[in-house]
């Protein structure tokens, strides 16, 4: 059973040993955050890698007004599913109808 002269010699132990050694807790420090910042790089490597596909195939060409649909404007816009317009009608009615 751990007494109070065992508690104390440990005490006395660690803070004799934490006195002479300031440096090398430092230094663990260090170790601990750079092991820190290498699992958060690791971890946004592979949630930046596993997303990449998802996000990279949405591209909205939408007209932002009638007046875009215009002049050939149309042939260079889409629909918002990617879908090209087939003329200048479609993408005004896309306006038209609000959205």
């Amino acid at each position: 059973m751990w007494g109070r002269k065992h508690i104390q010699r440990l005490w006395t132990i660690l803070t004799a040993k934490s006195a002479t050694e300031r440096g090398a807790a430092a230094t663990e420090y260090a170790v601990i955050l750079m092991a820190f910042a290498i699992t958060v790089v690791a971890g946004l490597s592979y949630l930046g890698a596993s997303t990449g596909g998802s996000f990279s195939e949405v591209v909205i060409n939408a007209p932002l007004s009638m007046a875009a649909c215009k002049l050939g404007g149309w042939e260079s816009m889409s629909f918002p599913n990617g879908d090209p317009f087939t003329n200048q009608g479609d993408c005004v009615s896309f306006k038209v109808s609000g959205n």
